[in-house]
């Protein structure tokens, strides 16, 4: 009988954990096999990451000067439209962390999300309660402008 070694820093690493997985654990002592559902790690509650059109600019200390303000815009960076709205309309809970920029400042702050579903002008819709006023995200986008209008 021969025996092959591996080095554990050679064994493959895996991005999740594979339904079906087992890890070893050391329990007493004593090495167990433990079922990977097992880990935790997972339920948390999911949030959107809203990100300012002008935040990378304000991190890099970058400032465009002009006649007229910049329009600033807002986009999801780690989810789409449709996951967010999928998950609302399931019951999951949801968050929104805003990387914005305000008076030349840099602010990371959670929001409530507001799930509207289809109760503004008939189209599907996602509220963020930021400050000074709410932002909207539709399968179109993030605006500051209320659906339909």
């Amino acid at each position: 009988m021969s025996y092959v070694f591996k080095k554990l820093s050679e064994v493959e690493a895996l991005t999740e954990v594979p339904e079906g997985a087992k890890v070893l654990a050391e329990v007493g002592g004593v090495i167990r096999r433990v079922p990977g559902s097992g880990l935790g790690g997972s339920g948390g509650i999911k949030t959107a990451i809203i990100k300012s059109s002008d935040y990378d600019q304000a991190l890099t200390g970058v400032q465009t000067f002009g006649s007229a303000e910049p329009v600033i815009t807002y986009s999801c960076i780690n989810m789409t439209f449709e996951e967010a709205y999928d998950a609302l309309a399931n019951g999951e809970p949801m968050t929104a962390l805003m990387m914005n920029v305000q008076n030349s400042y840099i602010f990371n702050e959670y929001f409530a999300v507001v799930f509207f579903g289809m109760s503004i002008n008939n189209v599907p819709c996602i509220g963020i309660e930021t400050s000074p006023q709410p932002l909207y995200w539709t399968p179109d986008g993030i605006s500051t402008t209320e659906p339909g209008t």
